[in-house]
Protein backbone atom coordinates (compact mmCIF):
# COMPACT_ATOMS: atom_id res chain seq x y z
CA UNK A 1 0.00 0.00 0.00
CA UNK A 2 1.37 3.37 -0.91
CA UNK A 3 -0.26 6.17 1.03
CA UNK A 4 1.02 9.62 1.84
CA UNK A 5 4.45 8.67 0.51
CA UNK A 6 4.64 5.65 2.78
CA UNK A 7 5.22 2.29 1.10
CA UNK A 8 4.51 -0.85 3.08
CA UNK A 9 3.60 -4.48 2.52
CA UNK A 10 1.40 -4.59 5.61
CA UNK A 11 -2.11 -6.01 5.30
CA UNK A 12 -4.78 -3.54 6.36
CA UNK A 13 -8.30 -4.73 7.10
CA UNK A 14 -11.26 -2.46 6.58
CA UNK A 15 -13.61 -3.54 9.32
CA UNK A 16 -16.62 -5.80 9.36
CA UNK A 17 -18.41 -7.47 12.24
CA UNK A 18 -18.06 -11.10 13.22
CA UNK A 19 -19.02 -13.54 10.46
CA UNK A 20 -22.36 -14.51 12.02
CA UNK A 21 -23.52 -10.89 12.37
CA UNK A 22 -22.42 -10.09 8.83
CA UNK A 23 -24.23 -13.15 7.41
CA UNK A 24 -27.42 -12.27 9.30
CA UNK A 25 -27.27 -8.64 8.15
CA UNK A 26 -26.82 -9.65 4.51
CA UNK A 27 -29.56 -12.30 4.79
CA UNK A 28 -31.99 -9.68 6.11
CA UNK A 29 -31.06 -7.20 3.37
CA UNK A 30 -31.74 -9.70 0.58
CA UNK A 31 -34.85 -11.17 2.20
CA UNK A 32 -33.31 -14.60 2.83
CA UNK A 33 -35.66 -16.58 5.06
CA UNK A 34 -33.74 -19.84 5.17
CA UNK A 35 -31.44 -21.06 7.90
CA UNK A 36 -27.79 -20.04 8.02
CA UNK A 37 -25.83 -23.18 8.81
CA UNK A 38 -22.27 -22.97 10.10
CA UNK A 39 -19.76 -25.75 9.60
CA UNK A 40 -18.23 -25.80 13.06
CA UNK A 41 -16.09 -28.81 12.17
CA UNK A 42 -13.71 -26.54 10.29
CA UNK A 43 -10.46 -25.93 12.14
CA UNK A 44 -10.35 -22.19 11.33
CA UNK A 45 -13.03 -21.28 13.86
CA UNK A 46 -15.02 -19.29 11.32
CA UNK A 47 -17.69 -18.22 13.84
CA UNK A 48 -15.06 -16.55 16.00
CA UNK A 49 -13.25 -14.60 13.30
CA UNK A 50 -13.81 -10.88 13.38
CA UNK A 51 -12.17 -8.02 11.55
CA UNK A 52 -10.72 -4.86 12.99
CA UNK A 53 -10.02 -1.58 11.22
CA UNK A 54 -7.81 -0.10 13.93
CA UNK A 55 -4.65 -0.53 11.82
CA UNK A 56 -6.26 1.32 8.91
CA UNK A 57 -7.32 4.06 11.32
CA UNK A 58 -3.81 4.32 12.78
CA UNK A 59 -2.00 4.23 9.43
CA UNK A 60 -4.21 6.43 7.26
CA UNK A 61 -6.97 7.81 9.45
CA UNK A 62 -9.66 5.54 7.98
CA UNK A 63 -13.14 6.00 9.43
CA UNK A 64 -16.19 4.36 7.90
CA UNK A 65 -18.61 6.93 6.51
CA UNK A 66 -21.53 4.54 6.04
CA UNK A 67 -23.04 2.24 8.65
CA UNK A 68 -22.80 -1.45 7.75
CA UNK A 69 -26.55 -2.05 7.33
CA UNK A 70 -26.95 1.06 5.17
CA UNK A 71 -23.99 0.06 3.00
CA UNK A 72 -25.33 -3.46 2.52
CA UNK A 73 -28.80 -2.11 1.69
CA UNK A 74 -27.28 0.28 -0.87
CA UNK A 75 -25.19 -2.51 -2.38
CA UNK A 76 -28.15 -4.91 -2.63
CA UNK A 77 -30.25 -2.14 -4.18
CA UNK A 78 -27.54 -1.38 -6.73
CA UNK A 79 -27.21 -5.03 -7.73
CA UNK A 80 -30.97 -5.47 -8.00
CA UNK A 81 -31.29 -2.37 -10.17
CA UNK A 82 -28.46 -3.37 -12.47
CA UNK A 83 -29.47 -7.03 -12.66
CA UNK A 84 -32.99 -5.96 -13.67
CA UNK A 85 -31.46 -3.69 -16.33
CA UNK A 86 -29.42 -6.57 -17.71
CA UNK A 87 -26.05 -5.62 -16.33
Amino acid sequence: MALYGQITDEVVTVSAPEAAELAETIAAAVGFEGEIVWDDSRPDGQMERGLDASKAREMVGFEAEVELEDGIDRTVGWFRKHAAAGG
